[in-house]
């Protein structure tokens, strides 16, 4: 433990944040409004009561007619996000992206990123920068310059030498010219990209664990409702049959492969019963005991980009580490009605949406070892055609090579009619933002084809 704060004490980072202080006020006081500061148990702080008239004596909570008011209006609209599931324009594949010494990791979950329909048009339009509270570098901001960039660039290739150079902030253990994962780096990238949203917006800015890991009133930025859904595990009890449920927030699914050659079986598997036996019993209210009995883990929210991890490692006492090679079958349509609980719903609750998925975009990574290899990426564009994204090397793919690589991540993106009026109010937040987004709407396509 002390080494980490000697080593927190030198870090760099730390030693050039600027530290902001604020008048104290007391808690009855209303709420300050600036991004700075950030309100903790809102409700409590808004009604002025103390601690102990939210809790009851043993700790428990009160009834429901005394809990705390309901959270407040997301912070986008999800109707307008179900009018940008699918692309308003058509244009052709962007540039590729420099290799700045072992960063294929990088590169190929930002060209994946930057082909998620969704995603895209959002930083197209400029939503997040133009209204930017977060102090000194944004995430967010940079993914959005770099993807309006790579949609309205006549390069052949670009160098994200600024998320590059920002790799520490976004993983802290990421080092430079040091090859990494690529999924450890998206998830790192879209929790710093869900605190940005939810900046000086809500209650707290997120956590930094991963996108879905903060308190439900900040689970509503455009961030968490394109990433962020839910798992709801059920444990039955052996002995008298009674059920519990409880729900957690899911970043996508880390699907294991042991004991599968498809990914609807990998999602079967993942979604089976499996008993809890021994040391794993746990505590049955009915029978006042512990019991052993099974547990069963259901999709609850589900997010309009699903992102599937292939745990393409096994470990075992001899050998140790070693890479799943194997070829896994996935389609570019997914269903998840049978893995869902109920009908599915969008994250926040709502409307029952469509289960049906169409895949956008997949990372795979080549090499028969775990910390040997490269990553590439093979992504749809607006026109419908596959492109292999190989650092600056763009070539037009299949869609039998797509599906057929050695997907390490696959971007999964709802299908849903466009909502009237959605896309007519992204092109005019798109044409407000300046010059830069002026030629989004264009057929850039200079690396259709090009060499490798």
């Amino acid at each position: 433990m002390w080494d980490d704060v000697a080593a927190a004490a030198v870090d760099p980072d730390i030693l050039s944040r600027r530290v902001r202080f604020v008048p104290a006020r007391r808690a009855s006081q209303p709420a300050a409004t600036s991004a700075l500061v950030r309100v903790l148990n809102p409700g409590v702080a808004s009604t002025g009561k103390a601690r102990s008239d939210v809790r009851n004596g043993d700790g428990g909570a009160l009834p429901a007619s005394q809990s705390a008011p309901a959270g407040p209006a997301p912070l986008f609209p999800p109707e307008r996000l179900l009018g940008m599931l699918g692309w308003s324009s058509v244009r052709g594949a962007g540039p590729g992206l420099s290799n700045l010494g072992q960063t294929c990791f990088m590169n190929a979950a930002l060209q994946a990123l930057a082909h998620l329909p969704p995603l895209a048009q959002l930083c197209l339009s400029r939503h997040h920068s133009r209204g930017c509270r977060v102090l000194g570098w944004c995430a967010y901001c940079e993914l959005e310059a770099l993807i309006v960039e790579l949609h309205g660039s006549a390069a052949r290739s670009l160098a994200p030498t600024a998320m590059a150079g920002k790799l520490r902030l976004i993983a802290r253990h990421f080092r430079p010219d040091r090859p990494q994962d690529a999924h450890e780096f998206l998830l790192g990238l879209l929790s710093r990209m869900r605190s940005a949203a939810a900046e000086g917006k809500c209650g707290g800015g997120g956590a930094a664990d991963g996108v879905g890991g903060a308190e439900p009133q900040c689970c509503s930025s455009e961030v968490d409702q394109l990433f962020g859904g839910s798992l709801v595990s059920t444990l039955t009890c052996g002995v008298c049959g009674g059920s519990t449920t409880a729900r957690e927030s899911s970043a996508g699914l880390s699907l294991g492969l042991h004991k599968a050659t498809t990914v609807e079986r990998a999602l079967r598997n993942f979604t089976a019963s499996e008993p809890i036996k021994g040391d794993d019993s746990f505590w049955c209210a009915a029978c006042a005991a512990k019991v052993e009995g099974t547990r069963r883990l259901r999709l609850g929210d589900t997010p309009h980009v699903l992102v599937l991890q292939l745990k393409r490692f096994r470990y075992d006492c001899a050998r140790g580490a070693s890479k799943l090679c194997h070829a896994v079958q996935y389609e570019e349509e997914l269903d998840l009605a049978a893995v869902c609980e109920g009908a599915g719903l969008a994250p926040g609750g709502g409307a029952p949406l469509p289960l049906t998925y169409r895949l956008c975009a997949v990372v795979a990574h080549e090499g028969r070892e775990l910390h040997v290899g490269h990553f590439h990426c093979l992504a749809r564009a607006s026109s419908g055609v596959w492109h292999r994204f190989d650092d600056d090397k763009v070539r037009q793919a299949s869609a039998r090579q797509a599906v057929g690589a050695e997907a390490y991540l696959l971007f999964y993106v709802r299908t849903h009619p466009p909502a009237r009026g959605a896309a007519p109010a992204l092109a005019a937040e798109a044409a407000a933002a300046g010059d830069a987004d002026s030629d989004a709407g264009t057929d850039v396509g200079v690396c259709d084809g090009a060499a490798g």
